[in-house]
């Protein structure tokens, strides 16, 4: 009996054994099921949150893009508005001068009046260019972080301390349609030039920058080019050959700092210097090749808008022709038909004429039988 007992108690730890570990082998399976649906919602959600990021960085890449174009649109038109009002005011100065030195006080107190209404003029479209500036450096601030922007400030109070003659340019100065990118280290001007951190700005226009720390040397790829740069050095390699420079490359806040207008100058870049705004447009070089290309479809274009011209002057003409022919055919016709008309009504008048006589040759003949039967 005690030996059945045992043994129904031996089975019933097996099974009740047995179905704990099945339950705890189901809560483990359970459990990662749950982690796995939980890694892909919040996979999901992280590549939800990615897409709308990207998207939203597309669209301000866009909008910033359009800006931009914007910007260059009205800012071309006022410089086109200030040349012209500028060019106006030299000449009402020579014509006011000539005026006054001959003796004319009419004359000159006339072009007075209007060369103070053209300096207004030239003065207003100049405080208008000011404000489009301000426009631009604010666009540019605003890539900036409060973080890189307090870095900034700490570079130019290092520079400043160890380069007192240094005159720092604010980054919102340098800016370029054609290309993106920002400073670590601000530009700075130096002995009368423009000196930047040689890495910032090369890249920004696809341009490779190399430094080798054995030869203390910077190496500038860019197509065909290439500059190499030697620390503390004015002279320069380009393309092989050895060119002086009139200020030499140095080192600022642990960057190689370089001459701007010669760098990008020989990597086909376009500077405009604005002295009165202080500022510095970076463009890409118009190929000359390209611009010829441009000329000549336009002289091709207008060639061919004029041999248009010419065909359709020549249908005129032909239709013209052709209507007239048809005038005159028709102007044929009308003179045949009154002519036909004009000998209708003759034949008419004809036979009426002839139906009068013989009307009266009846009357007559009846007349001449009354008589003779009167007597």
């Amino acid at each position: 009996m005690s030996k059945k007992i045992f043994s129904i108690t031996l089975i019933l730890i097996i099974v009740l054994t047995s179905a704990v570990c099945s339950f705890a082998a189901d809560g483990k399976q359970v459990v990662r099921e749950t982690k796995k649906i939980k890694d892909s919602q919040l996979g999901k959600v992280k590549n939800i949150k990615k897409e709308k990021v990207m998207k939203n960085e597309e669209e301000k890449e866009i909008d910033e893009n359009n800006n931009v174009q914007e910007w260059e649109k009205t800012k071309n038109e006022l410089e086109i508005q200030k040349d012209e009002a500028e060019k106006l005011k030299d000449e009402l100065e020579a014509k006011y001068e000539v005026a006054k030195e001959s003796g004319d006080l009419e004359l000159a107190t006339q072009l007075k009046s209007e060369l103070d209404a053209s300096k207004e003029q030239f003065k207003s479209l100049k405080n208008d260019m000011h404000s489009v500036i301000l426009e631009r450096k604010a666009m540019i601030k605003s890539k900036y972080t409060e973080e890189e922007m307090q870095k900034l400030k700490e570079a130019e109070e290092k520079i400043i301390e160890d380069q007192p003659e240094a005159k720092i340019l604010p980054v919102d100065s340098i800016f370029s349609k054609s290309a993106k990118f920002k400073f670590d280290t601000p530009p700075v001007i130096k002995y009368g030039r423009t000196l930047i951190p040689v890495r910032a700005i090369t890249e920004g226009f696809k341009a490779n920058v190399e430094w080798k720390p054995d030869t203390k040397e910077a190496v500038v790829t860019k197509g065909e080019t290439e500059i190499v740069l030697q620390l503390d050095s004015n002279i320069a390699i380009v393309n092989g050959e050895e060119i002086e420079l009139d200020v030499k490359s140095g080192m600022l806040n642990n960057r190689m700092y370089v001459p701007l207008r010669f760098i990008l100058e020989n990597l086909g870049l376009k500077i405009d210097w604005d002295e009165e705004n202080e500022t510095i447009e970076i463009d890409e070089e118009e190929n000359e090749a390209d611009e010829e290309n441009q000329d000549s479809d336009t002289d091709e274009q207008i060639q061919d808008d004029e041999t248009d011209e010419q065909v359709q002057d020549s249908d005129a003409d032909e239709q013209i022709q052709d209507d007239e022919s048809d005038e005159q055919v028709q102007d044929s016709d009308t003179d045949e038909q009154i002519q036909d008309d004009e000998s209708d009504e003759q034949v008419q008048d004809s036979d009426a004429d002839e139906q009068i006589q013989d009307d009266e040759t009846d009357e007559q003949v009846q007349d001449n039988e009354t008589v003779e039967s009167i007597q």
